[in-house]
């Protein structure tokens, strides 16, 4: 049975944010694993144009959203990894880069020049919040700029975040720019079919549970 999505969205400083989404199956609160991906969906002018009218007592507000491509990925892996047991409890999913830009646009290049006018820093889960994940798969892509300072800073303070926590970690790593590894989009890992896809996030996961990020 396919999960439902939730979004936990805000508007700080008259911008748009996703801080948090979620797939639930069932009724359980308890954590099945999560996910970082480096930024939140893009939006429409109209979206903001809305969201920024909510009031201040509104401002975070919790709603059912449409699951996207990632997120059925996501519980395809699940669903495979519990081969294929009723599932009862949430998949978290966390965004590097929270901030949602208005289409169209390079979410990045937006962090970096809106980061640079004001503080747009969001905060990252704490060390016990992490804990409550089984495991978390490191999915933030493969694009990096040097352009990108204030990206890169909060992506080394989710690594501090995550190695503190002692959370399991894997995905798909493809190279290193620097000091940062680039890891495949959940989204982006390719086969010759779906239970392929399937097999490589599950070898990823069993590397994991005798290695480290």
């Amino acid at each position: 049975m396919a999960p439902k999505a939730y979004g936990i969205f805000s508007v700080r400083n008259n911008e748009c944010f996703r801080d948090h989404a979620y797939l639930q199956w069932g009724k359980s609160e308890v954590s099945l694993g999560s996910c970082l991906i480096l930024h939140a969906p893009t939006i429409s002018e109209k979206e903001a144009v809305d969201r920024r009218a909510l009031s201040p007592r509104q401002t975070y507000e919790t709603k059912q959203i449409p699951l996207d491509a990632t997120m059925r990925q996501l519980a395809a892996f699940l669903t495979h990894l519990h081969h294929n047991q009723k599932l009862n409890g949430r998949l978290h999913i966390y965004s590097v880069l929270p901030l949602q830009c208005v289409r169209p646009g390079v979410p990045a290049e937006y962090f970096e020049f809106i980061a640079s006018e004001t503080s747009m820093s969001s905060p990252l889960p704490t060390a016990e919040e992490l804990r409550r994940h089984p495991w978390l798969i490191v999915s933030w892509g493969t694009v990096h700029r040097s352009s990108w300072r204030r990206t890169a800073a909060v992506k080394n303070n989710w690594l501090h975040a995550l190695k503190e926590s002692g959370i399991l970690c894997f995905g798909k790593k493809i190279a290193s720019k620097g000091k940062y590894a680039l890891y495949n989009h959940v989204g982006a890992i390719r086969g010759k079919n779906q239970a392929d896809i399937m097999k490589q996030l599950t070898s990823y996961y069993n590397e994991a549970r005798n290695g480290s990020l």
